[in-house]
């Protein structure tokens, strides 16, 4: 019984560890609110991905997965705490999406509603929403770590409000504009969220143990 219970302690620190390597996922939430039916579809269908690149990286995978027209053409991140430093490279899995350093406008507009303060950006090509990330795309930007941090600390810090990133969207069918920023647990009430499979594996531990705790406290046939 005892190494049964070490062996589901392991799983469990191997499936919370398994958590954090495959990534967090992030809503958003609007900061403009220009236009209800606008930010409600954005904060539906924006979501970004946190995971750890290794070798001192960590990779922001921003998608749009819903069908309402809309693009994000700037990318904006609030590092007040420096747990990050610099940009160490663009991935553009989507044909189309194209973005580059420097953000136009160069600060997130409406970021002094919830005092965003712009460290870093990014936009897309000529700042067109046709290389923007449009429905059913997405875009990679690794960064890279500052020195003595880790991956957790990233996700302490997204946890905390004081590491954010934000986005100005544009495209809607109304031709509208909004600013969204990224929901953390302390903020709009939507907590962090891990991927499936991660979840999968930490309620087969639980599982585990609670087959442990019920086989211990089981009545002794007579």
């Amino acid at each position: 019984m005892r190494a049964l219970k070490i062996t589901l302690l392991a799983l469990v620190v191997s499936c919370l560890s398994a958590s954090a390597e495959a990534g967090m996922q992030y809503g958003f939430w609007s900061i403009s609110n220009n236009s209800t039916t606008n930010s409600t579809a954005g904060t539906n269908q924006l979501k970004v991905d946190v995971s750890d690149a290794g070798s001192g990286k960590v990779k922001f995978t921003f998608s749009n997965t819903g069908s309402k027209s809309m693009s994000i053409t700037d990318i904006y991140f609030d590092n007040s705490v420096n747990v990050l430093t610099s940009l160490s490279s663009i991935q553009n899995p989507s044909s189309g999406v194209s973005f580059k350093t420097g953000a136009s406008p160069n600060t997130l507009p409406y970021a002094s509603n919830v005092g965003f303060f712009t460290s870093q950006g990014l936009n897309s090509e000529s700042s067109t929403i046709t290389s923007g990330v449009n429905q059913g795309e997405s875009v990679g930007l690794t960064m890279t770590l500052a020195s003595g941090r880790s991956y957790l600390d990233v996700l302490n810090a997204m946890a905390s409000s004081s590491l954010r990133v934000g986005l100005y969207v544009r495209g809607f069918s109304n031709g509208g504009a909004e600013s969204f920023v990224n929901n953390a647990s302390n903020v709009g009430g939507v907590p962090i969220v891990p991927e499936p499979s991660s979840m999968a594996l930490a309620g087969l531990a639980g599982v585990g143990l609670l087959f442990c705790r019920r086989k211990k406290t089981a009545p002794t046939p007579e």
